[in-house]
């Protein structure tokens, strides 16, 4: 009888250890489901963060012909010989879109920003095609004539700025320091078609008062000049300035080397791991 307690007593030592191991193992995987569960729930309740998105440019890949008319090639579309007036209207709605944003996209185009300064360009098609004129004069620069009007303008900017470059570096305040690009030209050569009401209403016959006079013309005379009064003053971030002319980040900080005195700029090419510099 002594041999037969001594042969079950290890027996029933390793059946409780292993139904003490199989309890331990199911409780560490109710208690992995359960973690699983509540980020799952974290995740749900976080507020979702906002998709930005950002227009392709038309200035990406657009070049001028010598008959005065465009190409645009990019990866992702080829146009040739379009005309002047195709690319202003491209460049048209891409300023509305841009204005009808929530906020301004800050350069990266990672995130929202506070400042709203591109909603003063909802429903001014006047001062839309003014711009549109101005950033299509840019695009038929040359590389260095675009570099150096960045740079004054960055350096204007700069020399009128009222934060301290701590402030600057945090990056929670915005500043509107750019005029906003209008062609001169543009105006002047239509400054006549702006009609006046009188004009206009006295000209107008009887039949055409019955028309909806706000679908074929929905802002005034008054207005139309109001508007181009208001944005001779009106400024915009250094974000919205840069998207308009498609400065991309790393051209900006290039341009922010000029504004502190360094004359020369990264050239990158295709020269593997070699960093030349041109001045």
């Amino acid at each position: 009888s002594s041999n037969k307690r001594n042969n079950s007593t290890p027996t029933l030592s390793v059946a409780a250890v292993r139904a003490a191991i199989e309890q331990r193992q199911k409780q560490q995987a109710m208690k992995q489901q359960y973690i699983i569960r509540l980020q799952q729930e974290q995740e749900a309740n976080k507020p979702q963060r906002d998709q930005v998105d950002i227009p392709k440019h038309p200035m990406v890949g657009l070049s001028k012909r010598e008959n005065g008319n465009y190409n645009i090639v990019h990866q992702r579309e080829t146009l040739k010989n379009i005309t002047k007036t195709e690319v202003i209207s491209r460049i048209q709605t891409f300023i509305e879109s841009l204005s009808q944003n929530r906020a301004c996209i800050d350069k990266l185009g990672r995130r929202y920003t506070s400042c709203t300064c591109m909603h003063f360009l909802r429903n001014k098609p006047l001062v839309q095609l003014a711009m549109c004129h101005a950033i299509l004069a840019y695009s038929d620069m040359t590389h260095v004539q675009k570099k150096h009007h960045n740079v004054e303008r960055m350096r204007y900017a700069k020399m009128v700025s009222k934060m301290t470059p701590r402030e600057r570096q945090s990056k929670k305040k915005t500043e509107q320091l750019f005029a906003l690009p209008l062609s001169y030209e543009y105006l002047e050569n239509n400054r006549d078609s702006i009609v006046d009401d009188e004009d206009d209403a006295s000209s107008s016959s009887a039949t055409e008062t019955a028309v909806d006079t706000e679908s074929s013309h929905p802002l005034s005379s008054q207005e139309q000049k109001q508007h181009i009064s208001e944005a001779f003053s009106h400024r915009i971030c250094e974000a919205a300035w840069l998207r308009l002319h498609n400065v991309g980040s790393h051209a900006a900080k290039a341009h922010k080397q000029y504004i502190d005195g360094n004359l020369s700029i990264i050239a990158h090419q295709n020269t593997g791991k070699k960093r030349k510099r041109k001045t």
